[in-house]
């Protein structure tokens, strides 16, 4: 009730995050949608990336239907996030914290559960070094903390050292936040489908940071889940829906591989004042996408596929949804007709949209308890990610 009062005032316009429960992040993200001007900004932004890869739309690297539209959604998540950090306090959608450094303290508080590689071939992990003591977490609590405080510092040293001391405080703040959760979750959010949580089973968490040139930074993440027996897949029908939670079982051999490729280009101040310069954020940075893999093979005990159903949004009835996912679903046809010039874009642009909407915070909290209710998990996450306002600690430090 609370999430659709919030969005009536959206859309009837004039107002303000006053009431001491509503969030002004919350607030902000929601207008990003629903206010024209900020909508049509976000529109051109995305215009104008696809316009820069043609390559993906015509040719033999041609993208599949439901790679496009992950692309598309993967790069908007991140220019939002970066045009964040250039917006004053009232106006921004993150709670996202960072050091006086720029350091995003999201990477300090998932630095003891992920692995870093960073340029010359230096590859820093907590777990491993904790593997090579010998020493374990149940049995020497206060020396496995002290040495994971040891280990943020000397990541984010190296972190800095490879950035320069030149680096702009911008590119520090984008470059941390993308290899922590915050940068997963906009990964795992571009990516079309259920909701799968896993049971058990492995997972390793990669970030990798790569100099392509003097101004240009590449953070390529890779997330992958593994030698699980059990899964839960999580249908978000709606906000006013109770989500659908199926537990199934599955074949050792079952995985989930999820990766991308973010280019951060710091501009100079001729190429950033310039109009229409691909990727611009504003603040001097532009973001690419370049790459991204979404692999899921699921197989049940006996080893044969497992095949899930995809809700599709489009040309569902939203009468009876939320005023948030309704004004979104009506919306998304005028988004779809910004990028009219090309056949392809009004299809997978729409839907971009529709997705997005269906993948609303309430959405995910709500799936999440009825996952909760339906089958008991492990306590260790493995998961992958948690929303950006209610960020993952880190194992360690409960």
């Amino acid at each position: 009730a609370e999430a659709e009062a919030e969005a009536e005032a959206d859309l009837e316009g004039g107002a303000t995050p006053s009431a001491p429960s509503r969030s002004p992040t919350r607030f902000n993200q929601r207008r990003l949608y629903t206010d024209d001007e900020r909508r049509q900004a976000a529109i051109d932004v995305s215009r104008r990336h696809l316009e820069e890869h043609q390559d993906w739309l015509f040719g033999p690297l041609a993208l599949s239907a439901q790679e496009l539209r992950a692309r598309i959604a993967l790069h908007h998540h991140v220019y939002v996030d970066v045009e964040d950090l250039g917006l004053p306090t009232g106006q921004r959608r993150s709670d996202d914290t960072f050091t006086e450094q720029g350091v995003s303290h999201q990477l300090l508080l998932d630095a003891g559960r992920s692995d870093f590689i960073l340029p010359g071939g230096l590859e820093l992990s907590f777990r491993q070094e904790v593997e090579a003591t010998g020493t374990s977490l149940e049995q020497h609590s206060l020396e496995v903390e002290h040495m994971l405080r040891a280990f943020e510092d000397r990541l984010v040293t190296a972190l800095l050292r490879c950035l320069g001391s030149g680096a702009p405080f911008v590119l520090v703040q984008a470059i941390s936040r993308a290899m922590s959760q915050s940068g997963m979750a906009n990964l795992e959010r571009a990516c079309q489908g259920p909701q799968i949580v896993v049971s058990g089973g492995e997972q390793s968490l990669r970030y990798e940071l790569v100099q392509v040139s003097t101004r240009a930074w590449e953070v390529r993440t890779t997330l992958r889940k593994y030698r699980f027996e059990q899964f839960v897949v999580v249908d978000e029908a709606g906000l006013d829906e109770p989500a659908k939670v199926e537990v199934m079982e599955s074949h050792l051999d079952s995985q989930i591989l999820r990766s991308c490729a973010v280019l951060f280009e710091v501009l100079p101040d001729s190429d950033s004042a310039a109009e229409g310069r691909q990727g611009d954020s504003g603040v001097g940075l532009a973001v690419d996408v370049r790459g991204l893999v979404d692999r899921v093979e699921l197989l049940d005990r006996s080893g044969r596929p497992i095949r899930l159903e995809v809700s599709e949004l489009a040309g569902e009835d939203h009468s009876e949804r939320g005023a948030w996912k309704a004004a979104l679903g009506r919306r998304a046809v005028a988004f779809a007709q910004c990028f009219a010039a090309r056949e392809p874009f009004r299809v997978y642009a729409g839907d971009m949209v529709s997705k997005a909407a269906a993948r609303c915070r309430f959405c995910r909290r709500r799936a999440r308890g009825a996952v909760d209710s339906a089958v008991q998990l492990p306590r260790r996450m493995v998961s992958g990610i948690e929303e950006g306002d209610a960020c993952m600690r880190a194992p360690l430090r409960g």
